[in-house]
This record gives C-alpha cells, sequence and structure tokens, in this order.
C-alpha cells in the first residue's frame, strides 16, 4: 500500500482513529498553529500483526514391537515434521490417543536442534510443541496390554499435530495418523504354526512408577 495521511482538524483532532497500516510502521509529525509554547504529544501506536502464516506440519505413527499378546508391553514410534523449510513454528499441539485398556502409558521425545517438546512422561501425551523449519520431533510411547485381552481384539491410536493462530496448515491431511492392530495369541500357547511378525529392535521404555 501506497503512503497515505490522516489530517486531523477541529473539532475531531483528540478524537482516537483506526488506522490499517501495512509495512508494520507508523510515523507521526505535526506543524502549524503559530501557539507559542504549545506542545504536541506523542502518538501511541499500537500495531497488531494478524497476517496468517503458512506452514505444512506432517505426522505419522506406527507400532514398532511385531505382534501383540495379552500381557505384553508394546511401543509406539510418532514422528512429527515441519516440512516447511523456512517456516518456524513457534506454537504447535501434539495430541497421541490410546484406548483406555491400555495401562502404565509412559513416553519420551527427542527433538532435533531448533526444535522443542518435553523431555518425557506418563499417560497420553498432549502438550505444546515448537518446530522450525526442517525440523522435527519423534516419540516412543509405551504401554501395557491386559492380561485378559482377546485374540481378535482391535487397539486403535491416533497421532495429531496441529498448528494455532497466527498459523495456518496448508496440507491438514498429513496433521493426523492413525494405527489400528489386533491382539495375537497368548505367546504361551503357540504351537510354531501361526505366523509370528518379527519384531523390530527398539528403545525399551518402561513404565516410570
Amino acid at each position: 500500500m501506497a503512503s497515505a495521511q490522516w489530517p486531523f482538524f477541529f473539532p475531531d483532532w483528540n478524537v482516537a482513529q483506526t488506522v490499517t497500516a501495512m509495512n508494520d510502521a507508523i510515523t507521526h509529525s505535526a506543524s502549524g498553529g503559530g501557539y507559542t509554547g504549545v506542545s504536541i504529544a506523542n502518538v501511541t501506536a499500537n500495531i497488531t500483526d494478524n497476517d496468517s502464516l503458512s506452514v505444512d506440519l506432517a505426522i505419522t505413527s506406527a507400532l514398532i514391537t511385531g505382534q501383540i499378546g495379552p500381557g505384553q508391553r508394546i511401543t509406539y514410534e510418532v514422528l512429527g515434521d515441519n516440512l516447511t523449510v523456512g517456516a518456524d513454528v513457534a506454537t504447535a499441539q501434539f495430541v497421541f490417543s490410546l484406548p483406555p485398556s491400555l495401562t502404565n502409558v509412559s513416553w519420551i521425545c527427542v527433538a532435533d536442534v531448533g526444535a522443542s517438546c518435553p523431555p518425557g512422561g506418563n499417560g497420553a501425551p498432549s502438550h505444546g510443541v515448537s518446530l522450525n523449519g526442517g525440523t522435527g520431533l519423534a516419540y516412543l510411547i509405551s504401554a501395557d496390554v491386559p492380561g485378559s485381552a482377546l485374540e481378535g481384539d482391535d487397539i486403535a491410536t491416533t497421532a495429531t499435530i496441529s498448528v494455532t493462530t497466527p498459523y495456518v496448515d496448508s496440507l491438514p491431511g498429513n496433521n493426523t495418523d492413525t494405527t489400528l492392530d489386533e491382539v495375537g495369541p497368548d505367546s504361551l500357547f503357540i504351537d510354531g504354526f501361526e505366523t509370528v511378525l518379527p519384531r523390530v529392535p527398539y528403545p525399551y521404555v518402561p513404565a516410570v512408577q
């Protein structure tokens, strides 16, 4: 927007005015009057930047402990990333939900340089994070499957990362990821004929007492 002037005349010289400014600058000057000893007070201007900042946050989630069995401790790996290089996100929200049947939930988080998250805790994580452009977060979230779980029971989880004002996510479709896994047979009764998925090595996250 080109420079503009807003003159004030009697009788509205002392009436507050609302001005929409571009380029984050307001300057003030005054002249005339011809009254010796009369001073003109400084102008107080508050500039509110309401521009939306477009970014792309993404999240992926996966069970990394192989087949689920009754009484087993399982671990999910969740990765959150800011895919918009050059656009820093100072405030975002991370949430991971699990079925209430899973107990002793604990988690740890490791952040890239330029990102931040709480280092760990108990219960399903839900908290604020920050991600500079091109950085990411890695969570390991562990929980105990009840011993009473039956073969074929579903265990579903949802991981979400979202932006808050003034950010707007350009691709909201990758802000949520879900997992759906079935409880398999109790390992005590596997006779060698069942198909058992190979276990993937992972850092064990113990329940914190």
